[in-house]
């Protein structure tokens, strides 16, 4: 027989033994029933606990205080932030905490159960009036959802469930704050950003609304503008470097893959270097260097179309008032009077709401495939200084404007905004159905057909 290979009888016995030694463990030690108080181990108002200490056996340990904003801060001379909700979150869990059941109500030999001395993991709750409560950890129940426990100076031994230990066996990174920019929520006043030849400049233009400043004043698709600022605003952390692998990355930094510089009242800057296929930053609000995920880093390389509004219009979904459409020179009015649709450039007639909602839809989906040029001398070459149909759209309160396209059923259709440079390239099937949407308004109803008489008898 080969001594290195494992005799199957003598496994077959090991593995009947464990299966044993948990079934009689359980059936001495059921979990708690619903109908069964589960033991209280700690009990304290969260908002009176003032300080926090979680200890090992190493002599590791790490310290929560709360400071004079009823916030936590890290303990122990450490100096970066802690994760607010983290620490909120287990101090919540702290001063409610129970244990799945009392095993034994007293103990004198706690080495089995990996509870002498401070345990495995010690937990201390100071409250800001009273003596100090020290929940200890040890080793797992033969079955593997609970762990042994017992508060210090008590004799009973209890279990709790393992995410109870696991949700304070956690490293000072897990408890840090991991947000590399400190900036207030929505308040925002700019952001400038380079990466590689790119430059461009953001400032917000009401709840919601972005500028492009740089490299050129155009106008911003607010979701993507919204959510570069969003990112950079919020970037985290994946991982905090030594000191000897930042000094590696000094090369890097020296030719940053990007630069953000925002500002919420207060400057912050966040420089982003490369590193073969990973991404570390270094900020003015942080010391250190710190790991960032490759999906943030990537996220600011934008093309300036990209970040662009290729939307013609910009009353999106609010509610329309008004719409004039020059075609050809024929003028059309229509305007919303009370519940109704009317066609004030012939008579005030009743319009079918569904054929003006159509036209809406048409005027609101008119996006650009190109942008042509955001010169304004260069829009009279495109056909823009004679177009053939112009469109305004009164909305919300009392806001006009105004675009006007070259011929929409030519091979290219060019359009502006009324007042501003930048010349568009369109779809051409887009601008038809402008055209298309307002003849079906305009045609006149059919009358309705006759009803036969019914015959005379």
């Amino acid at each position: 027989m080969d001594p290195m290979k494992a005799n199957p009888l003598v496994v077959a016995l090991g593995l009947l033994a464990v299966l044993g030694g948990a079934v009689y463990y359980t059936s001495e030690n059921p979990p708690a029933t619903d109908e069964e108080a589960r033991p209280t181990l700690v009990e304290v108002d969260q908002k009176e606990i003032a300080r926090i200490v979680i200890g090992r056996p190493s002599g590791d340990s790490v310290s929560f205080v709360r400071n004079e904003d009823d916030k936590w801060d890290f303990g122990d001379g450490i100096d970066f932030p802690a994760d607010e909700a983290a620490v909120g979150l287990m101090a919540t869990n702290l001063a409610g905490m129970s244990a799945e059941r009392m095993v034994e109500d007293e103990v004198s030999d706690w080495r089995p159960f990996g509870l002498e001395d401070q345990g495995n993991l010690a937990v201390t709750m100071t409250p800001k009036e009273g003596e100090a409560v020290t929940v200890l950890f040890g080793n797992e129940t033969p079955t593997g959802s609970a762990v042994f426990a017992r508060l210090a100076q008590d004799p009973r031994l209890f279990t709790v469930y393992n995410y109870v230990k696991t949700s304070f066996d956690k490293t000072i990174f897990d408890w840090r704050s991991k947000k590399l920019l400190q900036v207030a929520s929505d308040s925002v006043q700019s952001l400038r950003l380079t990466v590689g030849s790119n430059r461009y400049a953001f400032a917000p233009d009401g709840p919601g609304k972005w500028n492009i400043l740089e490299p050129a004043p155009v106008r911003a698709d607010d979701f993507t503008v919204g959510e570069l600022v969003r990112a950079v605003q919020n970037v985290e952390m994946t991982e905090a470097v030594s000191e000897e692998r930042a000094s590696s990355l000094q090369r890097a930094f020296s030719r940053p893959f990007a630069v953000a510089e925002l500002n919420d009242g207060s400057d912050h800057s966040l420089t982003v270097a490369r590193s073969g296929d990973d991404y570390f930053a270094s900020t003015t609000d942080m010391e250190g260097v710190f790991a960032v995920s490759t999906v943030f880093a990537e996220s600011l390389d934008k093309d300036l179309e990209e970040l662009r509004d290729k939307k013609l219009f910009d009353f999106g979904f609010d509610p329309v008032l008004e719409i004039e459409i020059r075609d050809a020179g024929a003028v059309s009015t229509i305007r919303k009077a009370d519940q109704d649709w009317v066609l004030s450039s012939d008579g005030a007639r009743v319009l079918n709401s569904e054929a003006v909602q159509t036209l809406i839809d048409s005027l609101r989906n008119l996006a650009a495939v190109e942008f042509v040029s955001d010169r304004r001398g260069d829009q009279a070459g495109r056909g823009l200084g004679s177009p053939v149909l112009t469109a305004s759209v009164t909305s919300g309160e009392d806001a006009t404007e105004t675009v006007i396209l070259t011929e929409p059923a030519a091979d290219r259709v060019f359009a502006a905004r009324e007042g501003e440079p930048t010349t568009y390239r369109l779809e051409r099937t887009q601008a038809e159905e402008v055209r298309r949407a307002l003849a079906s308004i305009l045609e006149p109803s059919s009358p309705a057909p006759a009803q036969p008489q019914p015959s005379a008898q």
